[in-house]
């Protein structure tokens, strides 16, 4: 039983806290003994089995300073209180894997990759493209501060239709150690201390960019065919007779949601100047600029190097996937006159404001 349950705290983050104030934070278990969070306390700085439960101890690795018990085994949930205390403390799993338990070193593994790319910018096509090489989809959608768990979902279940159903808030920081190897996984992170705890847990890290003008226009028909609305805000723009007028209220509704985060995906990718970062237009040109590709090709040895890589991205190209605008039903129709218009005012949108100087970080002018 001890065993089993070390095997399963090691395999889950957990959300931590005390049913009658806000939840404290996210735990993850390492080792035999060391607690990891998203906060820094020294009371949850250890832990130790006992029969059906833990302790948390203090950072002097002797005091005990909780105790809980399980309640739950599906999903995990604890219940207990602090040392000397009346309170009601929780510990409930928040994202489950399969224990790592008899599997080889990471050396001599394929590693863990996540995919993370501005939006709109052939995610799930780079996916595909690993999925050809051997790799396993995760099913997981990162963000920041949370993630997209489309696992067990059936394949015809429009994901992104109504993504926060699916949605699960944590640390993703505390995510990387836990990403089965060989796997692929997916994201659009921009906040350079999660992104720097992949690199430090050895994930092997793939960033991708589009011209920003592309993405405006992808980003805006695919809003408009798949993504539910979100309010009665994101209602109006959508029912405006002229489709220039839909365009710019799609602007202005998600300038602060999606647009200035892509903006901060491109400002985020640039600053790991020593990490590769893959042009969308090159991979669909199935031809990687050569300083790409020296960058590239030892990173990929274990799975062929450089030239599997571009075959895989020629067998994925036309498979269709849950983002390709062109196998999506419902994609709403403009004339040539109205896509011309509505392309103008993009290129003037990013030719006047900070889209202009991101987008030329990678060459877009």
């Amino acid at each position: 039983m001890v065993l089993d349950l070390r095997l399963l705290l090691q395999s889950r983050i957990f959300t931590f806290g005390e049913y009658s104030t806000h939840a404290y934070g996210s735990l993850r278990f390492d080792g035999d003994s060391r607690v990891v969070g998203s906060y820094l306390h020294p009371r949850e700085t250890f832990y130790r089995l006992i029969d059906h439960g833990l302790e948390f101890l203090c950072a002097d690795g002797f005091s005990v300073t909780a105790r809980l018990e399980l309640v739950q085994e599906r999903p995990l949930l604890f219940h207990g209180s602090t040392v000397g205390l009346s309170n009601c403390l929780y510990l409930r799993e928040a994202l489950a894997f399969h224990p790592r338990n008899g599997q080889l070193p990471t050396t001599l593994l394929r590693p863990a990759v996540l995919i993370n790319t501005v939006p709109k910018s052939g995610t799930y096509f780079l996916q595909l493209a690993f999925q050809e090489l051997g790799f396993r989809p995760t099913d997981l959608h990162l963000g920041n501060a949370s993630l997209h768990n489309n696992r067990n979902l059936l394949p015809d279940v429009g994901i992104h239709r109504n993504p926060q159903a699916q949605e699960v808030s944590l640390a993703v920081d505390l995510l990387p150690p836990l990403l089965p190897f060989g796997s692929v996984t997916v994201g659009h992170i921009d906040d350079r201390s999660v992104l720097q705890a992949f690199m430090e847990a050895n994930v092997f890290l793939l960033f991708v960019v589009r011209d920003l003008r592309d993405v405006l226009w992808s980003l805006f028909r695919f809003k408009l065919a798949v993504v539910d609305p979100l309010d009665d805000a994101d209602r109006r723009w959508r029912s405006c007779s002229l489709s220039v007028e839909r365009f710019m209220g799609f602007v202005v509704y998600y300038w602060n949601r999606d647009i200035l985060h892509i903006a901060n995906c491109f400002r985020a990718f640039f600053a790991f100047g020593e990490l590769p970062v893959l042009r969308y237009e090159d991979l669909l040109a199935g031809a990687l600029p050569e300083s790409t590709e020296r960058q590239l090709e030892e990173r990929l040895q274990g799975c062929g190097g450089v030239a599997a890589f571009l075959a895989a991205l020629a067998a994925a190209r036309d498979a269709p996937t849950s983002t390709l605008s062109r196998g999506l039903p419902g994609m709403p129709v403009f004339t040539a006159e109205e896509e011309q218009q509505i392309r103008r005012l993009i290129h003037a949108l990013v030719a006047g404001t900070c889209l202009a100087e991101v987008n030329a970080l990678f060459g877009y002018h």
